[in-house]
C-alpha cells in the first residue's frame, strides 16, 4: 500500500509540472553584462528555457506574452564578484546588471510589463499564474539602504538588503525576508497583464529578471491523481 501510494504521488507530481506554462526572463544588456547562455540552467524554478531581454519584447520564448519595458536596462555587469572578468554560469549572468532605478519616488518609471496573459492561462486550461521576481541592490550597499519592488498598484515592498558585496559564485537564491535575500513570489495572479516596477529610497534598486508560472488548479491535480490511481490499480489486478 506504501509503495501504492508513492507511486501515485509522484505520478500526480510528475503529470501537474508537465503542465504548467513557464515564461523565463533575464533583464540584461548586450552591451555589458553576460548572457545566459544555450543550455545554463538557473532560477528558483530551475530551467534552461531564458529568455534574454534588453528591450519590449513580443512572443517571449513562443509562449504568446509580450514584455514592455519602462527605463533602460543597466549596462553595469557590477553587480556580481570579478567584475568585469564574465560571469561562469547562469546564476551570475542572471544577476549581471538588470533594469534599474536610480530616481528615488516614482515606482512607474523603471518597470516590466508582461501582457496576453489570459490567453496564456486559456491555452493551459489554467486560471491563474506566479511571477518570481529577481533583484539585487546596487553594490556597496549597507544594512540602512533600501529599495522597493511594486506588483501593479498594490503597495510597495520595501527591499533591505544587508549584503554589502558583489553577487559570487558562492551564493545562491535567498527567498525575501531572510539576510541577503534576492527574489520573493507573487502568487495568485489572474489579471491579464502584470507590471513588476522597482524604485530607489536609499540604494539603486536592479531588478534582474522574473519567471512567470501558471498554475493549475486544485480540482484539476485531484483529477488527474484520481486517474493515475484507477490506471495504477488497473494494472495491479
Amino acid at each position: 500500500m506504501m509503495k501504492l501510494k508513492t507511486t501515485l504521488l509522484a505520478t500526480i507530481a510528475s503529470v501537474s509540472a508537465s503542465h504548467a506554462a513557464l515564461v523565463s526572463v533575464n533583464l540584461t544588456n548586450t552591451n555589458g553584462p553576460r548572457q545566459i547562455q544555450s543550455g545554463e540552467s538557473t532560477g528558483v524554478i530551475s530551467t534552461t528555457d531564458w529568455a534574454n531581454v534588453s528591450s519590449s519584447t513580443t512572443n517571449i520564448s513562443g509562449s504568446g506574452v509580450d514584455a514592455t519595458l519602462a527605463g533602460t536596462i543597466s549596462a553595469s555587469n557590477t553587480l556580481r564578484d570579478g567584475a568585469p572578468a564574465d560571469g561562469t554560469d547562469g546564476f551570475l549572468a542572471l544577476f549581471e546588471g538588470g533594469l534599474k532605478d536610480s530616481t528615488a519616488g516614482s515606482a512607474t518609471d523603471t518597470s516590466i510589463t508582461l501582457s496576453n496573459l489570459s490567453a496564456l492561462l486559456a491555452a493551459e486550461g489554467h486560471t491563474s499564474y506566479r511571477i518570481i521576481a529577481y533583484y539585487k541592490s546596487a553594490v556597496n550597499v549597507t544594512t540602512a539602504d533600501s529599495f522597493q519592488l511594486q506588483l501593479d498598484s498594490n503597495s510597495p515592498i520595501v527591499i533591505n538588503t544587508p549584503d554589502n558585496s558583489n553577487i559570487s559564485a558562492s551564493d545562491s537564491f535567498v527567498e525575501f525576508d531572510s539576510a541577503e535575500n534576492n527574489w520573493m513570489e507573487f502568487t495568485n495572479l489572474t489579471s491579464d497583464t502584470a507590471t513588476i516596477a522597482v524604485n530607489r529610497i536609499s540604494r539603486d534598486g536592479v531588478l534582474v529578471g522574473l519567471q512567470l508560472e501558471t498554475v493549475p488548479e486544485p480540482s484539476s491535480t485531484a483529477l488527474l491523481g484520481l486517474g493515475g490511481l484507477a490506471l495504477i490499480m488497473r494494472r495491479r489486478k
